[in-house]
């Protein structure tokens, strides 16, 4: 029961980081319409949960955050920062790798929701505690995995309205949750980054 909390409080973080998401790239429509670019960020709907195995859902999520974390990358890039590489943090057993991905989440919602203040937008309101109910491993899995699912439609139909270059991808060692892990933490770190550097651009572009 003691991975059941977990990865609620994951999912339960995951909803609130979706929705800035949306906030954030919906707002910066603005910024393609000015450059000319044709495109118009549309936000994914969340999928209904598919009742796979544990051990696929946990390949799907770690594959999913990858490329995430590579979307927010080339947003660092961008605004001039160099990207987080992936750093194994050491950890092997699960319980330890999921209250890392957890620990991880909050850290990025928190990174997030200064970046959609800085916009002066409203942020998403903070998860309800972790309540388990009934559900098991193996439905929290998968509704893990179509929150990454839909974060990772969001973030490449922003890439692609905002003409972000390419940046190579990372695919991290180990197992699938440690590529999760490593995955998590990347994008946190680049999400950080983009809220240090966000106020120098929004001063440099003029933007209120």
């Amino acid at each position: 029961m003691a991975n059941e909390l977990v990865l609620k409080t994951i999912v339960n973080r995951l909803e609130r980081v979706a929705a800035d998401n949306e906030t954030v790239f919906g707002h910066l429509d603005g910024r393609a319409q000015h450059h000319g670019y044709p495109g118009r960020f549309r936000a994914k709907q969340k999928n209904p949960p598919q009742p796979d195995p544990e051990p696929v859902s946990r390949t799907k999520a770690a594959n999913l955050i990858e490329k995430i974390a590579d979307t927010t990358a080339a947003f660092v890039v961008y605004l001039g920062g160099t990207a987080t590489s992936n750093t194994s943090s050491g950890a092997t057993n699960d319980a330890d790798l999921l209250r890392l991905i957890r620990d991880w989440g909050i850290v990025h919602a928190g990174a997030l929701k200064t970046i959609v203040q800085l916009y002066r937008r409203q942020p998403a309101p903070d998860p309800v505690p972790a309540n388990v109910g009934s559900a098991t491993a193996q439905q929290l899995w998968a509704e893990i995995v179509t929150w990454y699912e839909k974060m990772e439609a969001d973030t490449d139909s922003f890439k692609t309205v905002q003409q972000f270059p390419n940046t190579s991808g990372q695919a991290g060692p180990g197992s699938d949750l440690e590529r999760l892990e490593q995955g998590v933490r990347r994008a946190t770190l680049n999400t950080m980054q983009i809220a240090g550097l966000l106020p120098y651009h929004l001063y440099h572009a003029g933007q209120p």
